[in-house]
């Protein structure tokens, strides 16, 4: 129960920090560009593989502070940091297949989802 408390307040603050990117993308930049979905994309996935590589040799923070930082923090700032992990952490296990198979998945159905909700989403605002 502590882990899921912990992981749920991090995440909380994570959320928070994506938006509060965002929000400073949108009045920083101009363009059509999401540069705040980029920048805490690109900062979410160095942060990640940090903690992650740092924790392996280290052997800190503890699981608890790991989960609330990896999991709660940076899974809510961005999933993607989650998703460059994986794929690399595949290809160092000398799994390339599969590192292949998890970037082709994740953008090929992940994409294909992204439009399948938006084609309902519209339906249903049609009231069809």
């Amino acid at each position: 129960m502590k882990e899921i408390v912990v992981i749920a307040g991090a995440g909380a603050l994570g959320a928070l920090g994506r938006h509060a990117v965002n929000s400073w993308a949108v009045r920083t930049f101009a363009g059509g560009f999401y540069y705040g979905t980029f920048f805490v994309n690109v900062v979410g996935c160095f942060l990640f593989g940090l903690l992650m590589a740092f924790a392996a040799e280290a052997g800190f923070p503890p699981k608890t502070i790991r989960l609330a930082l990896g999991v709660g923090f940076l899974g809510s700032f961005t999933t993607f940091s989650t998703f460059g992990y994986e794929t690399v952490y595949a290809f160092e296990r000398g799994l390339p297949g599969t590192a292949l198979i998890i970037v082709a998945s994740n953008i090929i159905v992940g994409l294909t989802m992204v439009w399948g909700g938006m084609m309902l989403g519209r339906l249903l605002a049609q009231g069809v």
